[in-house]
């Protein structure tokens, strides 16, 4: 039996991924925001060899396939995908009787599926679009006009380094949608453990088997106790305070009860249970205080310091094709967009300081020689 070094968070996670895709469109808690339906998405990170394939693939997709792999209607993959054709399955999959589309698509690395594009929009970016979960979901395939896929809960299961992740998604796209539609957790190392192993085929079966009954055992919709609802409410205005900690999660803090109580859904339905209590939000509550909300800052600033650094090569390489007459400095500040004055005089500032570009009273140059020849004039 092969050895397993997956952190427990990596499992954890993992496992939540395989039980909201399987219950799928079963369990939903109505909102005055909208419905949540129970399949989440996760995002493991680690160096290579921390056990990130082992989490997704040699455990949380054989349960799904041990629950899941003989329904014809289920949308099960792993590995490498195109937009085109994971359309194109669902596709095939609603044409046979699939509603909702419910499934599972799980990848140990993901980066390079996130930096290709599909139409005017990179993979990343149609992913956030999807995890929405809207009725309907409309995609232009070449050659075969629009497609209409309704009821859309495909949930997805990916893993990465954190250098690779620098690379593939921009600080935007992370905080933007990403951080809201995904679980996250960063490991560093590999789990300790005396004599770790994998679960074997009989463990794998019987854990599938569990899966089946309680999607067959939930109803429609979940409840959520009183004494839930009242905590919830309490944490969402303590929430509202903490938006000011960093622009960048706002929006993580704007959501932050949303995720509680998506959590704490899973919790209890891990149980069979079709009410979400306290015990539940209490667990979710330490795991996204503990474990996954700490990941996030160090996240942004990593993925900011990285997409910064290539907008502003970005910069220089236009600025450079503007030629001897340059742009005011106004129209290098606007084409920054940074969120503050300040953040933009500090990256002009850096500019200069390496080199990119040259200043000359309010204007700037992409060439020392065209600076020089403006400063002779």
């Amino acid at each position: 039996m092969g050895r397993d070094v997956a952190p427990l968070s990596f499992h954890l996670l993992s496992g939540m991924a395989v039980l909201g895709s399987v219950i799928g469109r079963r369990a939903a808690l109505e909102r005055h925001g909208g419905t949540l339906w129970p399949p989440t998405s996760v995002l493991l990170l680690g160096p290579s060899g921390t056990g990130k394939s082992l989490a997704l693939k040699e455990k949380a997709f054989k349960v799904a396939q041990a629950a899941m792999g003989e329904s014809e209607t289920f949308y099960l993959s792993e590995g490498t995908f195109t937009v085109a054709g994971l359309v194109s399955e669902l596709k095939r999959l609603q044409q046979h009787g699939a509603d909702p589309l419910e499934g599972l698509h799980v990848e140990d690395e993901v980066s390079m599926i996130l930096t290709k594009r599909t139409g005017n929009e990179t993979v990343a970016q149609w992913i956030i679009k999807a995890l929405a979960y809207q009725p309907t979901l409309e995609e232009k395939t070449v050659g075969r006009g629009k497609v209409v896929l309704k009821n859309l809960t495909v949930a997805f299961g990916f893993g990465t380094t954190l250098e690779y992740l620098r690379k593939s998604v921009g600080v935007d796209e992370f905080t933007g949608g990403f951080m809201n539609r995904f679980l996250i957790v960063h490991e560093a190392d590999q789990r300790e453990c005396d004599e770790p192993r994998s679960p074997s085929e009989g463990e794998i079966t019987g854990l599938g088997q569990e899966l089946v009954e309680i999607r067959e055992s939930l109803g429609d919709y979940l409840s959520v106790s009183e004494r839930v609802e009242s905590r919830l409410s309490s944490l969402g205005n303590q929430a509202k305070k903490r938006h000011y900690d960093s622009i960048h999660l706002t929006g993580y803090w704007n959501r932050y009860p949303v995720l509680l109580l998506k959590l704490a859904s899973l919790m209890a339905m891990a149980k069979g249970a079709s009410t979400v209590e306290v015990e539940d939000l209490d667990m979710a509550q330490s795991l996204l205080d503990t474990k996954l909300y700490p990941v996030l800052e160090g996240l942004i600033d990593e993925l900011g310091a990285s997409w910064d650094k290539k907008k502003l090569i970005e910069l220089s390489d236009s600025l450079r094709k503007a030629g001897p007459e340059g742009w005011e400095m106004r129209e290098l500040s606007r084409r920054m967009n940074l969120a503050s004055s300040r953040k933009q005089r500090e990256a002009i500032e850096a500019m200069l300081a390496m080199g990119m570009i040259w200043q000359v009273k309010q204007r700037v140059y992409g060439t020392k020689q065209w600076a020089e020849g403006e400063s002779d004039d």
